[in-house]
């Protein structure tokens, strides 16, 4: 520590004289630097830029010197107005190989210089591309048109390079290029093209290359032959299961839980469970169950019930006979009872494929018809599905009809129907051709039932052969007017005989 003295005169030559004890520190110390990175290879085909990151403790100017055989090829400072990190970098040229060393040195305000730190930094030149390869998460399966990879499982691309390492890797899906950055997932089924490359630190650039991947969300076909479910069978039968998938399949067939092999007669009485499992290679997985029974006394119900009209107000219903070879007739059961009641006398069978009911009043507007089909055990099927005939109209025309009349050379015409009350019924008629409504043809029967049933009969002209006749009855009942009408062709003229 150093003291001054400073002396002063005025102008009436007065002096002043004062000791001055300033306070000073001498700077022996020189800054300290720490390393933020060290030195790795550079691959400077392309060009790069190296960056070192450094730390002074109080601030100085921090000097990088690069040398090469003691030639000094490139340096760098920069001013730390504080205490920090700071950063240098050298712009490596695309030509420059070989072995390089990075000096670096700090020198403070009181201008003390710490000694130089070195560096060994190698420049090499990469000209070998990455290489990207890609596998798959999740089930999957080869084939020829592609891989095939179940809905849940995504494509890692892989890519690797032995020099500079890998920058960056690219890759397109539905023709938008993305940067990859963790497994690729696919929205859907359907097959997807999916390019990609790499480029690594070097800049060198990895062609593109493509692979196909086809998502697979459908499972594998099941088909059962043979057997129907819910159904019952008299005799033996034998089950027949077909499995369809465009991916080998692994399957298992049961029969009431033991294995079965397709084709295998089943003829043990009673019920049956059959279950098919498949699950084909990327875990799609079907399964199908059939239930059905083997019982000697099964009689299987009519086919294909319907029902018409007949031309003396009745109603036929019709019906086709089972696939069962020993039927012995059939049963009618009426909205739920029986075709003449319980009584024993009445337990009668139908022996022909229809039975006839009627007329249709007498079901007051709903008839429901059942048939059971009996063996020649006397074993009962089943009912029918019940077949609803709607009866409740007020009035009704059925179907006209002709037939030939058995004492002359011509045609009769029947008209038909169902009235509640025949009393006020009216007839009206007008030909289609020139609408002609004076229809002189003789009527040979008007006729009325107890139940409503009317019919008429008239005797057709040969003039009015071939015509078109438009009938319309109508009837006021219960003070509202109802009518029914229809449109007919009457039979073509006869040729003379000879």
């Amino acid at each position: 520590v150093h003291g001054f003295i400073s002396q002063t005169v005025d102008g009436l030559g007065n002096e002043t004289v004062d000791i001055l004890e300033p306070s000073f520190a001498v700077d022996n110390t020189p800054p300290q630097l720490t390393f933020g990175s060290k030195a790795r290879p550079v691959f400077a085909n392309s060009g790069t830029r190296v960056t070192y990151t450094l730390t002074t403790d109080e601030p100085a100017l921090v000097t990088m010197t690069v040398t090469r055989n003691g030639a000094v090829v490139h340096t760098a400072e920069y001013a730390a107005a504080t205490a920090g990190d700071c950063a240098l970098s050298w712009d490596v040229p695309a030509s420059l190989a070989g072995e390089f060393l990075a000096s670096f040195s700090a020198t403070d305000r009181a201008l003390n210089t710490g000694a130089l730190q070195d560096l060994p930094l190698t420049v090499a030149q990469d000209n070998t591309m990455p290489v990207t390869e890609w596998t798959i998460t999740g089930p999957s399966c080869e084939t020829a048109a592609g891989m095939v990879l179940a809905r849940d499982s995504a494509v890692v691309l892989i890519p690797t390079d032995e020099c500079s390492g890998v920058r960056t890797t690219m890759y397109a899906l539905e023709s938008v290029e993305r940067v990859y950055a963790g497994p690729i997932t696919f929205t859907g089924g359907g097959t997807y093209t999916v390019e990609y490359y790499s480029i690594d630190n070097a800049g060198n650039i990895e062609p593109k290359k493509s692979a196909v991947f086809i998502v697979d969300t459908t499972p594998p076909a099941i088909i059962i032959r043979g057997v129907e479910n819910n159904a019952t069978y008299r005799t033996p039968v034998t089950p027949e299961i077909e499995i369809t998938d465009a991916l080998p399949c692994l399957s298992e067939i049961r029969l009431d839980g033991a294995p079965f092999v397709s084709g295998t007669p089943v003829d043990a009485r009673g019920a049956h469970t059959l279950t098919v499992t498949s699950v084909d290679g990327v875990n799609n997985a079907s399964e199908k169950t059939v239930t059905f029974a083997v019982d000697r006394r099964y009689v299987p119900p009519v086919r294909e019930m319907d029902y018409r009209f007949t031309h003396t107000g009745r109603v036929r219903v019709v019906w086709q006979k089972p696939d069962c070879p020993d039927i012995r007739g059939y049963r009618c059961y009426l909205n739920g009872l029986p075709l003449g009641g319980f009584h024993r006398w009445a337990r009668h069978f139908i022996k022909r494929e229809y039975v006839d009911l009627g007329p249709l009043s007498a079901f007051h507007g709903r008839l429901q018809v059942e048939i059971s089909a009996l063996d020649a055990r006397g074993n009962e099927s089943a009912r029918s599905q019940p077949l609803v005939i709607r009866t409740g109209h007020e009035l009704t025309l059925l179907p006209p009809f002709w037939r030939r009349h058995p004492s002359f050379d011509g045609h009769d015409l029947h008209l038909h129907g169902w009235a509640a009350d025949t009393n006020a019924l009216k007839v009206e008629y007008a030909f289609v051709e020139d609408g002609k409504t004076d229809l002189d043809w003789q009527q040979l029967y008007d006729g009325y039932s107890d139940h409503g049933y009317y019919h008429y009969i008239y005797r057709l002209p040969d003039g009015d052969r071939g015509k078109t006749i438009t009938w319309r009855v109508s009837a006021a009942i219960n003070g509202r007017i109802y009518s029914a009408g229809c449109t007919l062709k009457l039979p073509p003229a006869e040729r003379k005989k000879q």
